[in-house]
C-alpha cells in the first residue's frame, strides 16, 4: 500500500492539483483513500470531478508502475479525460508521455487509450494514434 502511496502522490503533482500527497491505508480488509493538501487532509466527497478523476489516474499509474514489471507493460484507460480541465488533460498527456519513454533500465510503459477527446494528443510526442470508426461495412481504422 506505501508503494502504491508514493508512486501516486508523484504522479498527482504532474497532474496540477491542490493535492500534494495521497495515503492509502487497509484496516480489515477495507482500504481507505486519504487526499493531504499542503495543510489539511481534504475528503473526497469534497473534491471537484476532475480532482476525483486526477486522484483515480495517479492511483491507477501507482498501481500500473508497480505491476509493470512484467515484459508487457501495458496501460488500459477508458475516456480518461472526463470531467478534467483544459489544464489537467494537458498534464495528463504529458505524464502518459513521460511514462512512454524509454529509459536504460525499463521498457516503456504503453498504452491503449479509448477516448472522444482525440484532439488532446495534438502538438504532443505521441508515437502512433489510431482513429476507429464503425460504417456499413464494418469498423475501419485509421492512422492519424
Amino acid at each position: 500500500m506505501n508503494s502504491i502511496s508514493i508512486k501516486a502522490s508523484d504522479y498527482l503533482s504532474i497532474l496540477n492539483t491542490k493535492i500534494q500527497r495521497i495515503a492509502l491505508s487497509e484496516k480489515a480488509r477495507d482500504v481507505s483513500i486519504a487526499c493531504h493538501s499542503k495543510t489539511e487532509v481534504l475528503e473526497l466527497e469534497s473534491l471537484s470531478g476532475g480532482e476525483k478523476v486526477s486522484v483515480a489516474l495517479a492511483l491507477r499509474l501507482g498501481m500500473a508502475s508497480l505491476l509493470g514489471a512484467s515484459n508487457l507493460n501495458l496501460m488500459i484507460l477508458d475516456e480518461p479525460t472526463t470531467h478534467l480541465d483544459t489544464e489537467r488533460k494537458k498534464s495528463l498527456v504529458d505524464v502518459l508521455s513521460q511514462l512512454s519513454r524509454i529509459e536504460k533500465s525499463q521498457l516503456p510503459m504503453q498504452f491503449l487509450i479509448i477516448t472522444h477527446d482525440a484532439e488532446i494528443f495534438e502538438n504532443s510526442n505521441v508515437e502512433q494514434i489510431y482513429k476507429f470508426e464503425s460504417g456499413e461495412e464494418g469498423s475501419k481504422v485509421t492512422a492519424l
